[in-house]
């Protein structure tokens, strides 16, 4: 069942219904430190996303964090049940309206499964695709321990942010960090062609 770990550690109290937009120029949800917070990677510190990161889009299709290389990707785990995380859902379609394309894409992934379409329409959504887990193992894997949950990915799939809490994702000086990342981000290494072998040709002289 979707979300069912997640859902879990909601009804506990962990869920971040309390949490107010990070405000115009601050930028803390983005970078820092919150209460029932999961282990936070901080902006020196890169790691690589799971094995497990296997999530579903509208269609059921099976994608993975490496269909996205080549881009930043902006992770956001959210729920139907989760009110933070459907206000958030408006400024998140906002930014992908504005930066999304070859090097930028919003890829907000409901824990629940449920509700998805309906929330968006309530909520104005015309910009975001739609994309479900498959399972709790891919955000918890993730560091995923609240909602909503955001992880920015440099363009190779690494974790290059980590935050809990909404964000004004559409904010001016938000909109100039996430621009700054994207400039910032290398483009992955393609993997080197084997070498081949010398082609000689016979001298037709000797004969």
């Amino acid at each position: 069942m979707f979300g069912t770990r997640i859902a879990a550690l909601a009804a506990l109290g962990v869920c971040l219904a309390a949490f107010q937009p990070a405000m115009a120029g601050d930028l803390r949800p983005i970078v820092g430190t919150t209460i029932n917070q999961a282990p936070v990677v901080e902006p020196t510190e890169v790691a690589s996303a799971p094995n497990s990161d296997s999530f579903a889009d509208g269609s059921g299709k099976t994608l993975k964090i490496s269909d996205f290389q080549g881009k930043v990707v902006l992770l956001s785990f959210w729920a139907s049940y989760c009110g933070p995380c459907k206000h958030e859902l408006g400024a998140l379609d906002r930014l992908q309206a504005m930066l999304g394309g070859t090097d930028f894409v919003v890829v907000p992934i409901s824990v629940d499964g449920s509700g998805i379409s309906s929330t968006y329409a309530d909520y104005g959504v015309s910009h975001l695709g739609i994309y479900r887990e498959l399972s709790d193992d891919f955000p918890l894997s993730m560091g995923v321990r609240a909602i909503p949950t955001n992880i920015m990915l440099g363009r190779d799939g690494r974790m290059i942010r980590f935050s809990e809490g909404p964000t004004e994702w559409d904010s001016p000086q938000t909109i100039e960090m996430v621009k700054s990342l994207i400039a910032s981000s290398p483009m992955p290494v393609a993997a080197a062609e084997p070498s081949k072998p010398p082609v000689t040709v016979a001298d037709s002289s000797a004969n």
